[in-house]
């Protein structure tokens, strides 16, 4: 593939012409105390202001300084997180931090928080590291320490490093109530024994809210050493957006099991042998998630799993509306319905589709059966089919690389259902092409793609009574990322040695622009400085999107020296360009990613329904929000038990 691609060309016919109709952005969050859904957190400025929410109603005040605002982040990160494996997305061949055949832990903070909700020491605290350097203004504030056989994480607040590590749910505090950093802890764990015990075991160290130490098996050696400071590890990219098309609906399951309860589909570690219950997928039977609040010297104890997804997409062909469901980055095919099939108008014509969503795709193992599944090298199925009717011989393709490449699935005539999951499976985008000859045409088909989501940001029922709140911001997305293809599709060919550009276009102002790029520096300390620079008017002028940072020998030693991750999200308010150039400088940049997010037009009506069990028995409850819609509220009559819960969005 060539370093330097040129800018995709975008469709031709403008926002007015087509008349979108997709609901962009759709959320809704509850008035559940701990786990109010997306639109309580799909953002880092949403989720620091619902940690500081819960803290308030808890303590009776918002955090008052920077330990106070770590501990309320800690706490609510505590209770939507549980430690386990394999947050996998794939980041392709060439990232530096791939691991096999191009999969790797996902750093991403928001990306991490919908699709999985669980993750091993170092992944899950180097996404804690973007939110709290975030909210503390300085991403050089937080830090992965590595400690004997654990990646730990601390941050400098107030003057000093204060350990909030979430994996053995710690932090540790002095006689006299401060909270302590690993430093200051290795004295008293250093050389073990009876010294060791009666100072760990003193309630002290659980501090002002009781917060119980090692409440999940772990013990106090992992802080008898330093190994090593990770400073710049985690970012955020990714933006927390999808749309639904006329004729899509998006259900999600708070329990997996999709619609029956008993068809296990997930993207991760099967603990299946680790569950009383055997069921497949990710498990943790220690943890603060499902299990809050932490603190009043409480051990966490939830059984916690993951949560489901399915999108079905299913358009009407007989008129010009199945355009609006079309991938904007493809030329407009001159189609048009006849004899009771989509058919090309003269000679041939292409269709594509895109899926596109912040929930990784699902997988169940072809093979199935009472063990351990391997879901990343078994063949799987149920995560992704196409199903409908053609009149002639209709060719089908899948992308995962934005179109600079094809894989083909199958021909078929008539009535047809393919299962595409292998080819899909962990990913977040894949385009679907219908390519029609002249002899034939598409009649109908439904697209379903089954998805894995962290059941912490479901936005749960409560019993007696639920307040739900809506908003679009009419926001679609274009991703970037987390593979470095989708990346280096927006590279352009002006680099100069010490900059990587990329040029994305939309088909509407951009209205959010995100990019992280890891890098590696060279020559003598310190490294960097690296840096993020954005053009709304083809580079004439730039605007930093985050301050440059530079890194030292004392600061950071992970991968062995001269690394890190650097990231910026920066939101365009009142902007109306449709293009924006992200420029990365300077150093030697390994891989990067971008995003953006632009606005749309009016949305179709959309309703919302929820469903749950309540003394056993099935009950639900619609909403309708009308076109053009941006904001809304209602309430759910929910009684004394509410149990299986499920809401799902149909756009019409």
């Amino acid at each position: 593939m060539s370093r330097h691609l040129a800018t995709v060309t975008l469709i031709a016919l403008s926002l007015g012409q087509i008349g979108l109709g997709e609901v962009s952005d759709p959320q809704i969050m509850t008035d559940h105390p701990v786990y109010r859904g997306e639109l309580s957190c799909s953002t880092l400025d949403r989720t620091i202001e619902d940690a500081y929410r819960v803290f308030r109603e808890r303590y009776g005040r918002r955090p008052a300084n920077e330990t106070e605002k770590l501990t309320a982040l800690w706490i609510w990160q505590c209770e939507h997180h549980m430690h386990n494996l394999d947050p996998y997305v794939f980041g392709g061949q060439g990232h530096p931090d791939a691991r096999e055949r191009g999969w790797m832990e996902t750093r991403d903070h928001g990306l991490g928080q919908f699709s999985f909700g669980f993750a091993l020491c170092y992944s899950i605290h180097a996404q804690f590291g973007a939110l709290v350097g975030y909210a503390l203004g300085d991403l050089k504030k937080t830090n992965c320490t590595g400690v004997p056989g654990h990646t730990s994480f601390e941050a400098f607040v107030d003057g000093k490093w204060v350990l909030a590590d979430m994996t053995t749910g710690m932090m540790v505090f002095d006689d006299s109530g401060t909270p302590m950093s690993i430093r200051e802890i290795i004295p008293f764990v250093k050389d073990g024994g009876e010294k060791e015990r009666i100072w760990t075991s003193d309630p002290r160290r659980s501090g002002w809210g009781q917060f119980r130490v090692t409440p999940f098996g772990d013990n106090w050696d992992v802080y008898k050493a330093i190994r090593g400071d990770r400073k710049l590890y985690g970012y955020n990219a990714l933006p927390i957006v999808y749309d639904l098309r006329p004729g899509e609906s998006f259900t999600r399951f708070l329990d997996p099991g999709l619609e029956d309860g008993k068809k296990w589909l997930f993207w991760g570690a099967d603990y299946y042998r680790h569950d009383a219950k055997k069921q497949h997928g990710p498990y943790r039977n220690v943890t603060f998630l499902d299990d809050p609040p932490i603190g009043g010297n409480r051990e966490g104890q939830g059984h916690a799993r993951y949560g489901n997804g399915i999108f079905e997409y299913e358009p009407t062909l007989k008129d010009d509306s199945f355009r609006e469901g079309l991938w904007r980055e493809a030329t407009s095919p001159e189609v048009a319905f006849k004899e009771g099939a989509l058919r090309a108008a003269s000679g041939s014509a292409e269709l594509v589709f895109e899926h596109r969503s912040p929930y990784v795709i699902a997988a169940r193992p072809a093979r199935g059966g009472d063990r351990v599944w391997d879901i990343r090298k078994e063949e799987c199925l149920d995560g992704a089919l196409v199903q409908g009717r053609t009149s002639g011989r209709v060719r089908l393709a899948i992308s995962l690389d934005a179109g600079q490449s094809w894989q083909h699935i199958g021909s078929v005539l008539r009535d047809f259902e393919i299962d595409f999951t292998d080819l899909v499976k962990g990913r977040h985008f894949y385009l679907i092409r219908f390519a029609l000859e002249n002899d034939s045409g598409l009649e109908r088909f439904k697209l379903r793609t089954v998805t894995q989501l962290a059941r912490a940001v479901f936005p749960r029922l409560k019993p007696g009574g639920t307040r739900v709140t809506y908003q679009s911001s009419r926001q679609s997305g274009i991703h970037g990322g987390p593979s470095i293809d989708l990346a280096e599709r927006f590279r352009t060919s002006d680099d100069d040695p010490s900059h990587r550009v990329y040029r994305i276009e939309a088909p509407g102002p951009i209205r959010h622009v995100a990019g992280v790029a890891r890098c590696q520096g060279e020559g003598p300390s310190p490294w960097g400085p690296w840096s993020i620079e954005t053009s709304l008017d083809s580079g004439q002028t730039w605007k930093d999107a985050a301050p440059s940072l530079t890194l030292n020998e004392q600061e950071s030693d992970w991968g062995g020296g001269r690394n890190a991750y650097i990231w910026a999200n920066l939101d365009l308010p009142g902007n109306r360009s449709e293009s924006v150039l992200v420029r990365f400088g300077k150093g030697d940049i390994l891989a990067a990613e971008v995003y953006a997010t632009y606005e749309t037009a009016s949305a179709s009506p959309l309703t919302v329904t929820y469903g749950w069990l309540e003394d056993g028995k099935p009950r639900n409850h619609s909403h309708f929000i009308p076109a053009g819609s941006t904001a809304d509220n209602w309430n759910v009559p929910t009684g004394r038990e509410v149990a299986r819960q499920w809401v799902r969005f149909e756009a019409e």
